[in-house]
């Protein structure tokens, strides 16, 4: 679902990067010139930024999404495409504008999605809560789902739909862990109509990976909520990251604290008294990784 990219940071004569002098140079240049506050905080903005993000991009300690070098353009009357060389230069990776929803050849727009990792029983469970629109009439939808290592145990492995539908079919996509699977919608759910999908997954207990995270492949999303439930068995450290790249990810798990690359978004956060940890992920971008990781606390000697 997302390829293979390099990344590679063009620096300039003084260590920071191309991209980010181009930046901040267009914020300066426009008349009058733009404060960081400007950029980040203006109600025409698709979103907010920090300033102190805004900074780090700038110094080129950070790589911005493409939706904030957008902004910049936007908001600084720069060129664009300039911008976005320089962006794709200095990531490696190709940059393809997201289909607008009335472009979209697509049945539904995901507006919100809620994931809910339970452990606190023999079996597992991890329940996706869909917000849909319909961009056409349907009576039917598609899940794509990643299974990761419990592939290797299928006969564990269950899915079920227990609110907008039943599950129809379910199968498994050659040489990958993914899998598919249409739930029937029991009606015709109308063009611009809302549906709420509930899909519930059961993990074998042997065999969950200490993260949750998912990648979208669409802008279309607004927020996506995450909890994960541990119960009694709370683990040593919890981290929340955001924006991720997909040749990031081994290194991000294998070693969340001292993970460096790029400085994603990433801060630890507690889990509250009831072994609970939640949090919110807002208009996240298509293409890069978010989630949770945590280190499990060792029950070997138990």
């Amino acid at each position: 679902m997302i390829s293979d990219w390099g990344v590679k940071v063009v620096k300039d004569m003084n260590g920071g990067s191309q991209l980010g002098e181009a930046l901040r140079a267009s914020r300066l240049n426009h008349v009058p010139p733009l404060t960081l506050e400007d950029i980040g905080s203006s109600d025409s903005a698709p979103r907010t930024w920090s300033h102190s993000h805004l900074s780090k991009v700038e110094r080129g300690h950070e790589i911005p999404t493409p939706d904030l070098v957008e902004w910049y353009a936007e908001a600084t009357g720069s060129d664009f495409v300039h911008l976005l060389a320089l962006w794709e230069l200095e990531t490696g990776r190709k940059y393809v504008r997201p289909a607008k929803v009335g472009e979209s050849a697509s049945t539904w727009s995901l507006e919100r999605l809620e994931m809910e990792l339970d452990l606190r029983g023999e079996n597992p469970t991890l329940t996706h809560t869909r917000d849909l629109i319909a961009l056409q009439d349907a009576d039917s939808y598609w899940l794509l789902y990643d299974t990761k290592e419990v592939i290797q145990n299928p006969d564990g492995y269950g899915v079920q739909v227990d609110l907008g539908g039943e599950l129809e079919l379910r199968e498994a996509l050659l040489d990958s862990t993914l899998e598919k699977a249409k739930v029937n919608l029991g009606r015709k759910v109308e063009k611009g109509s809302w549906h709420r999908i509930r899909v519930v997954h059961t993990l074998p207990g042997e065999s969950i990976p200490p993260y949750l995270d998912f990648s979208l492949r669409s802008a279309q999303v607004r927020e996506v909520l995450m909890t994960v439930r541990f119960g009694e068995n709370k683990p040593i450290e919890m981290i929340r990251f955001a924006h991720v790249f997909a040749e990031e990810m081994d290194a991000l798990l294998a070693n969340p604290s001292d993970f460096s690359a790029r400085q994603p978004e990433r801060e630890q956060f507690k889990i509250d008294e009831y072994g609970t940890a939640s949090t919110q992920f807002q208009f996240p971008q298509a293409g890069f990784h978010y989630g949770v990781v945590w280190v499990p606390r060792d029950t070997s000697s138990n």
